[in-house]
């Protein structure tokens, strides 16, 4: 059984971070211990990526595109101040700007982003769960 809270942290993925595989990290069936495609080669004698993905006792896990909940978060915050973010040019730089601008917010943005994103990637966690039908436990 599975630990949302604990392999939560898993999910975000970055788009506009270069990563030279399509899935970065992996479930294990035989053990329920989450790995990365690093550590499975050199852990478990896999060879490349595609042995990977070909095997049947790995399955990657779900990726919740961060910069997709930080641009809906921003929408639902209809402020001038947040607009700014949403007519930019979406990088690195604007992920790090993004992040100023919510911690320099110690009231209820900062709270509400939170909330909203750890809320996001729970929901995204447990659906993978259940298509998966891997036990979880929150």
């Amino acid at each position: 059984m599975v630990e949302i809270n604990i392999i939560k942290f898993y999910g975000w993925w970055y788009r506009y971070c270069e990563n030279k595989y399509e899935h970065y990290w992996w479930y294990s069936y035989f053990d329920e211990q989450i790995y990365s495609v690093d550590e499975l080669i050199e852990k478990f004698s896999f060879k490349n990526y595609d042995d990977i993905v070909n095997s049947s006792g790995y399955i990657p896990l779900w990726k919740t595109d961060k910069y997709a909940v930080i641009e809906s978060f921003l929408r639902e915050l209809n402020s001038k101040e947040a607009d700014k973010y949403l007519e930019r040019k979406k990088d690195a730089k604007w992920f790090s700007e993004f992040e100023y601008y919510i911690e320099s917010h110690n009231d209820y943005i900062c709270t509400w982003w939170h909330e909203y994103y750890d809320k996001k990637v729970v929901s995204d966690a447990i659906k993978w769960c259940r298509e998966n039908g891997i036990a979880y436990k929150k």
